[in-house]
C-alpha cells in the first residue's frame, strides 16, 4: 500500500491516508466546505535568471499563508483544492545554458503547525510534479532538472488541516557539472534467460504487492496482500471476485514451497501458533536472521505486527501486533539471530511499548529480541524502500531521495548498543537530478558487501525515462555511473534487483507495449498490455575494459500478465476507476539453485482482485557460478 501520489512527487515518508488521519480529514472537510467561494490568496510574481556556472545557487524566497482544507489527492491545483497560496516566478533560461551546466530546481515550503502541507510545481505547459512525503509539521518539497523559460507557479496547499498555516517558500536553483558521457558497457551474458511457464501461487486468495524470499534451505517463501484496499471495482460483481471475500481474515497471507516453486503450502496464521486474526493486511515483507529465522511484518491502517518463524515459515508466532503504530509503508531486514531492523512512515505513532506515541515521518527501530520488543524511534528523513544488512560488516543500507539526489545511507555501527549512534546514517550520493516514476528504488547486497541499486526514471530528471543501475565496491561510499537497464524508449515501471554471488544481478520490470503519455501508468488503454521482463549481467560490478555493467533483456512472461491502468497514485486510485489490483511493486530473488525466481500480480482471471503468480528462470547463465541452470550435476560445468 502507498499514499496517493501522482507521478513526479518526491518520495521520503509514505502516507496512508485512511483511519491514521480520519479524524483531521473529516475536521479540514467541514472547513473545506464552510470556505467554499473563498478566494485563495493573492499571487506575487518576480523573473528569475538559472545560475550557469557549476556550483552557482539562485534562491527566491517569500511568505505566505494557506487556509484550512483537505486534498487527498497530494497535489495541488485541483479543482477541489481550497485555500491554496500560490507564488508565480518567471524563468530565463540564457541560450546554451544547459550545453554547459545543469539546474536542479526544487520548491520547498517550510513551516510549523499542526497541519500538513503539500507543495506542487505548475510547469509552463501546465504538467506538475509535487511533493507530500512528510505528515504534520513537516516540510515538502519537489523538484524539476533543467527547467525551461517560462511562467511557473509554486502552490501550497493543504493535505489535510483545520487552521490557517503560515509558512516560507524558497525555490532554489543550483548548477551542477554536465554528467560525463555514459562508458561503454560490458558485454553482456551469452545466452539469454528462459522461464517455465508462469503459475499460480493460489487460486483462492489475493496476491498484490507479493513478497518472495529464498531460506537458505532452499525453503521459498511467498507472501501477499490480501486485497483490501487493491480491488477493481468494475470487477467486483464478476464471478471470478470471489477470492477477495471467501478468505479475508483480515491478515496478508503466507505460503512455502519446499520443491522449488513446483507447489506451494498455505501457512494459515489464524490458528496456533500465531492464532491472531486482523494483525494487517497490507505491504508483506520478510526478513530471515543468521540463525534462519523468518520474520514476516504486515501493516493494518492503524498498527505494523511482526511475526517470526524457527521453522523455515512453516509457522509464525505474533511477536509484537504494534511493532510499530499509526504507520504506514514499513520496510525490514535482520542480521544476527533475533536483530532485526524496521523502518516506517509514522504519522504521531511509534511501537509498543517502547516508543507508542510522537514520532513523524520516516522513522527507523531495531529489535534485539526477535521482534518482541524495539528500540526508540529515529528520525530517518528522506529513507524510503526496502532496507538491507550485510553480515560481513555489519552495515545496514536503505536509499534516500530528497531534492533529485539519489543517496545511499550507510548504517555502519547499525550494531552498536547506543541506538542513536547505531542508527546514524553516512549518506553518499548515487545519482543527481533523479525523476523517480515509481515508488522506490530496490537495493540488494552480495555476500562480499558490495552493494546494488536499480530505479526507474520518468524522463524528467538528468536521465532518460527507463530503468537504471548502479553498484559500490566499496560499501557504499561511492558509485558507478548509472547505466541503463531496459533497451527502448516503452514504458517500464516498478524494478526490483536480486544479486546471487558477486557482479551476478538480476533486474525486472513491468514493461508495457507501447511508450505511454508521459510514462504514466495511469494513462494505459484497455488494449496496452504488460508483461515481466528479466534483465541479467555476469559483470554487475564492471570487468576489465569497463566499469559499466553489460545487461542482456528477456521478456519473461509469454503473454501479458495484465492490461490496461496500473495505480501510481495510491487508494485515490479506487475513486479514479484506476486498476489498483497490482498493488504498488513485485519482487525477485536468486534460488538456492542460482535461478531467478519472481513474485507478481496476475490478473488474467478477471475479477476485483489478482491473484499471486509465481516464475522462474530454467535455463539460460546462472546467478551462482559453476553450471548453467538446467543442466544435469553430471552435465560439464560451465558460467554461461
Amino acid at each position: 500500500m502507498r499514499p496517493d501520489r501522482p507521478k513526479g512527487v518526491a518520495m521520503g515518508a509514505h502516507r496512508y491516508p485512511g483511519l491514521v488521519a480520519g479524524t483531521m480529514l473529516a475536521t479540514a472537510a467541514l472547513f473545506t466546505t464552510l470556505l467554499v467561494g473563498v478566494a485563495p490568496p493573492s499571487s506575487a510574481q518576480e523573473q528569475v535568471t538559472v545560475p550557469t556556472t557549476p556550483g552557482e545557487t539562485v534562491t527566491v524566497t517569500w511568505e505566505g499563508t494557506v487556509l484550512p482544507g483537505a486534498n487527498p489527492s497530494s497535489e495541488c491545483g485541483q479543482p477541489t483544492d481550497v485555500g491554496s497560496d500560490t507564488h508565480e516566478v518567471e524563468l530565463v533560461v540564457p541560450d546554451g545554458a544547459y550545453g554547459q551546466v545543469t539546474v536542479l530546481a526544487t520548491a520547498t515550503v517550510s513551516y510549523d503547525g499542526p497541519n500538513d502541507l503539500i507543495v506542487t510545481i505548475i510547469l509552463p505547459d501546465g504538467s506538475r510534479v509535487s511533493g507530500d512525503s512528510g505528515f504534520v509539521d513537516a516540510d515538502e518539497s519537489t523538484s524539476v532538472s533543467n527547467p525551461e523559460a517560462g511562467a511557473y507557479q509554486v502552490v501550497a496547499c493543504m493535505f489535510a488541516g483545520a487552521t490557517p498555516q503560515d509558512y516560507t517558500g524558497t525555490l532554489t536553483l543550483e548548477a551542477g557539472e554536465l554528467p560525463a558521457p555514459a562508458p561503454e558497457a560490458c558485454a553482456p551474458p551469452g545466452k539469454p534467460l528462459e522461464f517455465a511457464e508462469p503459475s499460480y501461487v493460489d487460486m483462492n486468495r489475493a496476491g498484490g504487492e507479493p513478497s518472495v524470499q529464498t531460506h537458505p534451505d532452499g525453503t521459498l517463501l511467498y507472501a501477499a496482500h490480501a486485497g483490501t484496499t487493491h480491488f477493481f471495482a468494475p470487477e467486483v460483481a464478476d464471478e471470478d471476485s470471489t477470492a477477495f471475500a471467501e478468505n479475508y481474515r483480515g491478515q496478508v497471507y503466507a505460503w512455502v514451497s519446499d520443491d522449488g516453486g513446483e507447489n506451494w503450502q498455505f501457512v494459515d496464521r489464524t490458528l496456533p501458533p500465531d492464532g491472531v486474526a486482523g494483525s494487517g493486511f497490507s505491504d508483506p515483507d520478510f526478513a530471515i536472521d543468521a540463525a534462519g529465522n523468518v520474520y514476516l511484518s504486515e501493516i493494518n491502517l492503524v498498527n505494523v505486527a511482526a511475526s517470526k518463524s524457527t521453522d523455515s515459515g512453516h509457522s509464525y508466532q505474533l511477536q509484537n501486533l504494534f511493532a510499530q503504530t499509526l504507520t504506514d509503508r514499513q520496510w525490514t531486514t535482520a542480521g544476527p539471530e533475533n536483530v532485526l531492523f524496521i523502518v516506517g512512515n509514522a504519522s504521531a505513532g511509534g511501537t509498543f511499548p517502547t516508543d507508542p506515541v510522537g514520532n513523524n515521518g520516516h522513522t527507523i527501530y531495531r529489535s534485539t529480541d526477535g521482534g518482541q520488543t524495539f528500540s526508540e524511534g529515529v528520525a530517518d528523513p528522506g529513507g524510503l524502500g526496502d532496507i538491507k544488512f550485510d553480515d560481513g560488516s555489519g552495515a545496514l543500507y536503505e536509499a534516500h531521495l530528497s531534492g533529485g539526489a539519489l543517496r545511499m545511507a550507510a548504517f555502519r555501527d547499525a550494531l552498536a548498543s547506543d541506538v542513536s549512534t547505531a542508527l546514524t546514517p553516512e549518506l553518499n550520493t548515487i545519482a543527481e537530478g533523479v525523476d523517480m516514476l515509481s515508488h522506490w528504488p530496490a537495493i540488494d547486497v552480495d555476500a562480499e558487501g558490495n552493494v546494488y541499486i536499480t530505479w526507474d526514471e520518468g524522463g524528467d530528471g538528468a536521465r532518460a525515462a527507463g530503468i537504471w543501475y548502479s553498484y559500490s565496491a566499496d560499501g557504499g561510499r561511492t558509485w558507478a555511473t548509472p547505466v541503463r537497464v531496459d533497451e527502448d524508449d516503452r514504458t517500464d515501471i516498478w524494478p526490483w534487483i536480486a544479486v546471487g554471488d558477486p557482479g551476478r544481478v538480476a533486474v525486472s520490470w513491468f514493461g508495457n507495449d507501447t511508450e505511454l503519455p508521459g510514462h504514466d501508468a495511469e494513462q494505459a488503454g484497455p488494449d496496452d498490455p504488460w508483461n515481466v521482463y528479466a534483465a541479467q549481467t555476469l559483470t554487475g560490478l564492471g570487468c576489465r575494459e569497463s566499469e559499466s555493467a553489460g545487461f542482456r533483456v528477456t521478456q519473461a512472461t509469454p503473454e501479458p500478465f495484465h492490461v490496461g491502468t496500473v495505480c501510481q497514485g495510491g487508494t485515490i486510485c479506487q475513486a479514479q476507476l484506476v486498476d489498483r489490483r497490482l498493488g504498488d511493486y513485485f519482487t525477485i530473488d536468486v534460488d538456492i539453485d542460482g535461478a531467478m525466481v519472481s513474485a507478481y500480480s496476475d490478473t488474467r482471471q478477471g475479477g476485483a482482485v489478482a491473484l499471486p503468480a509465481f516464475l522462474e528462470q530454467t535455463g539460460g547463465p546462472s546467478f551462482h557460478r559453476g553450471r548453467p541452470i538446467g543442466v544435469p550435476p553430471n552435465g560439464p560445468p560451465g558460467d554461461r
